[in-house]
């Protein structure tokens, strides 16, 4: 057959030339060496003749002339625009060792205002990847970083990850995982080492799948089907407690700001920016001194009298000037575990803490509030401002308050006047038609048994899931799932204030209904919004999570 003019040929047949050219090639080559060989051996040079038995033992053991052949002919049938990039994925992929961790290094590094977090880096032959965890452990030195410090938790990693991962395999993230928390649990790591090195496995894991890490995270949710979803930013606008440099005098942790009822992720950040934008002319309009810039991304207001409900004026009126007054739900995370003494916390009766809603007010002054009163709090703010969502309203083992809390929901969701005034937010949250108002576990429910714990009462229905309370990527999916299967809502946060925005990935991996990151002050915070940014617009056809955050 003519081989003058393989262009006009079909695609078989032009992979039948390649391949019958390449191995015309490389038996010429070989010829030539044996030929040489045989010259040289009859010449007397027994060396050579034992290094080309060695050389052919080898070329044998390894299969290269298959490897070679079967990688060219891929290329070929492809036909890719650089044969050259994909010619050598397939060759690497031959690699008995191609997708094993051969180093590893762990450091601290900084985060927003210059707080630690820590970092584990580990090395394929793909590259390098990383994974940041800005939780504790922490050295507890007073004189470094506030007692944030993290080179107690660097040291450990860097004595113990070079043995517990050189050699593992990053595409099977499950017995990665399962090595790190035996790590973990036998004292060899520290939860934020392993937090680490599990999502810097999982980037690298991904890289070597050619997929992204949230395509990569929802295979392991069994979550791949479909479209990518986007989840709902819910962006923080106001920090409560301890807030930058110091107290703000507002009890509860933050107001976030949810636009459900945007058509698009880049339409939810734009009105999220917009009302950001305007908090300090709300201020005025509310005569609240001037804000100043809080560690979570928003504003730190200092309020006085009814706080909560003075901050939330704020809020509303910045959602008012920003044209989003009636495009927004608001959000109280309430981080109640913060108002309640140690000796409280650290109570494992049922019993209803004290909370101390001066905690976190100028001076010493102390006032405290039992769970009951709490409840009434918390029922007026729902009845006079659009909030539908409350996140640790109590401390996780103040059960009575919990359900006295539902009781007085449920009650005023069925007309009950003894109640007193319905939520001002109506309808069903996020589509669900059985949530009137979102009640969310964050730091009051960190496991499965508490998932267990709560929705037997039914006292929560949503669930706050981070890379720190899950452990591992493979705890965290195992834990949305968990709530998931208890028909639960989810929200996916950053676990710190450092620019890494595998969060962004891991939301999108399980189809969390929701994501918070933060404000938008500080790049730190941005970042994480912007990764989903660029997936909605990476032209790749995605979902959006929308008004039907909690059931599409």
């Amino acid at each position: 057959t003519s081989t003058s003019n393989p262009s006009h040929r079909n695609p078989a047949q032009l992979q039948a030339f390649s391949s019958w050219l390449f191995t015309v090639a490389c038996c010429r080559a070989c010829c030539r060496i044996a030929h040489t060989l045989e010259r040289r051996r009859v010449m007397g040079d027994k060396h050579l003749e034992s290094e080309r038995v060695v050389i052919e033992t080898y070329l044998q053991e390894h299969g290269l002339e298959t490897t070679l052949n079967d990688a060219v002919n891929a290329v070929v049938k492809a036909r890719p625009r650089d044969p050259y990039v994909q010619l050598g994925k397939a060759l690497l992929k031959a690699s008995d060792g191609a997708d094993a961790v051969a180093a590893v290094a762990a450091r601290e590094i900084l985060g927003s205002s210059g707080r630690p977090a820590l970092e584990v880096e580990i090395e394929t032959q793909r590259g390098t990847f990383v994974g940041v965890a800005s939780s504790g452990p922490y050295d507890d030195d007073a004189d470094r970083h506030g007692g944030k410090g993290l080179l107690k938790a660097r040291d450990a990693a860097r004595a113990a990850l070079p043995e517990v991962l050189r050699g593992r395999d990053v595409g099977d993230q499950t017995a990665v995982d399962a090595i790190l928390a035996e790590a973990l649990q036998d004292g060899r790591l520290p939860a934020n080492a392993v937090a680490a090195a599990s999502a810097a496995c999982c980037v690298a894991g991904a890289a070597h799948a050619d997929v992204a890490p949230h395509a990569y995270i929802a295979k392991l949710a069994g979550q791949s089907g479909g479209a990518p979803r986007l989840p709902l930013p819910v962006v923080r606008i106001v920090d409560g407690q301890q807030a930058g440099a110091g107290a703000t005098g507002l009890h509860v942790a933050g107001i976030s700001v949810a636009p459900a009822s945007s058509s698009s992720l880049e339409e939810a950040l734009d009105l999220c920016a917009a009302v950001h934008e305007k908090v300090p002319a709300a201020c005025v309009a509310k005569n609240v001194p001037p804000p100043a810039f809080g560690r979570g991304g928003g504003y730190a207001l200092v309020v006085s009298g009814d706080r909560a409900a003075k901050a939330l004026e704020v809020v509303v009126e910045a959602c008012r000037l920003a044209g989003a007054d009636d495009k927004v739900a608001l959000s109280l995370e309430c981080g109640a575990h913060a108002l309640v003494a140690k000796s409280d916390a650290d109570d494992d009766d049922e019993k209803s803490p004290a909370y101390d809603v001066e905690a976190f007010a100028y001076g010493d002054a102390s006032f405290s509030k039992s769970g009951a009163e709490m409840v009434e709090d918390y029922a007026a703010l729902l009845a006079a401002f659009p909030v539908d969502t409350l996140e640790d309203p109590f401390a996780e083992h103040d059960v009575d308050a919990f359900v006295q809390l539902k009781e007085r929901l449920d009650a005023a969701a069925n007309g009950d006047a003894s109640a007193g005034p319905p939520p001002k937010k109506r309808g069903p949250v996020g589509g669900d038609s059985t949530c009137a108002v979102q009640l969310v576990g964050a730091a009051c429910c960190g496991d499965g048994d508490a998932v267990d714990a709560f929705d037997e009462r039914k006292t929560l229905n949503t669930l706050n899931v981070t890379l720190a309370k899950g452990r591992t990527v493979s705890g965290a999916v195992a834990l949305a799932a968990h709530a998931r299967g208890r028909g639960w809502g989810l929200v996916v946060s950053s676990d710190g204030d450092d620019g890494d925005a595998f969060a962004a990935h891991l939301a999108v991996g399980l189809r969390a209904g929701q994501f918070r990151a933060g404000g938008l002050q500080g790049a730190e915070h941005a970042a994480k919004y912007n990764a989903l940014l660029r997936l909605a617009t990476g032209g790749q056809q995605v979902a959006w999570a929308g008004a039907d955050f909690r059931t599409a």
